[in-house]
């Protein structure tokens, strides 16, 4: 499904590359991002386990129910699949890549000290009108556990379910230059992400000023999907989210 954003060749000798050069290239690759994101992963899975009765009806999670709708059309109706998905998706398409299953440590630290930087223009757009607000204000517990699935399962389906899907028509079937369905998958990821934290699909009521923030910031890690891959959007979004949690 990812197979048309483009990456880096496959990064196998750091002899042979360079440090730089392999690192570039791993953070691209599903077997890094299944290593950096599992840990997310369990802890959404698990606090949200511990808080379910509460979270079922916030209706946050638009992204967590969009899945949770797709599977259901195959009779997939667990509250944990979404994690499972997620897991399954990063494991076939490195299994699929036939690339090795070796893991070198220093390359996850190093996305978190990147995911770190690529925070701060997201930073910058919070002192934009971006809180808009839905009916009530859940605990502090709730609302970082929301922030954490948000940034995880955002990136699951605005970048790596929808971006490729619209790379695959635009680039493959429809032959546009590389660069223009970039741009394009771009732009309409960016406004659908930005539309679906409004009712009737979210909680917040509809606001030109905080949708524009919105489709900046789903441009922004649009680009980052692409550039550097699903880990270090997911990352970046997932510690942006934290931030404003603990700021409010």
């Amino acid at each position: 499904m990812a197979s048309r954003v483009r990456s880096s060749p496959p990064a196998t000798d750091i002899a042979a590359f360079g440090a730089s050069a392999y690192y570039w290239a791993a953070t691209r690759q599903p077997l890094y991002c299944l290593v950096f994101l599992l840990p997310l992963v369990i802890t959404f899975e698990f606090a949200a386990l511990v808080l379910r009765v509460s979270m079922l009806s916030s209706g946050d999670l638009v992204a967590v129910q969009l899945l949770r709708a797709t599977l259901g059309l195959f009779g997939a109706n667990a509250v944990w699949l979404p994690g499972l998905a997620l897991v399954l998706t990063l494991t076939i398409w490195h299994v699929l890549s036939g690339r090795s299953w070796r893991i070198r440590a220093w390359v996850p630290a190093a996305m978190l000290a990147e995911t770190l930087a690529l925070t701060l223009p997201l930073l910058a757009l919070s002192l934009l009108p971006l809180q808009a607000g839905g009916p009530g204000s859940p605990a502090l517990a709730e609302r970082l556990v929301l922030a954490l699935g948000a940034g995880i399962y955002e990136e699951l389906v605005f970048r790596l379910g929808l971006i490729s899907l619209l790379m695959l028509l635009l680039a493959d079937l429809a032959r546009l230059p590389y660069a223009v369905a970039a741009g394009a998958a771009t732009l309409a990821a960016a406004v659908l992400f930005a539309w679906c934290h409004y009712e009737p699909v979210g909680l917040d009521l509809f606001a030109w000023d905080t949708f524009l923030v919105r489709c900046a910031a789903g441009a922004y890690l649009s680009l980052v999907f692409i550039g550097r891959g699903l880990g270090i959007a997911v990352g970046a979004h997932a510690a942006y989210n934290l931030l404003l949690c603990v700021q409010g």
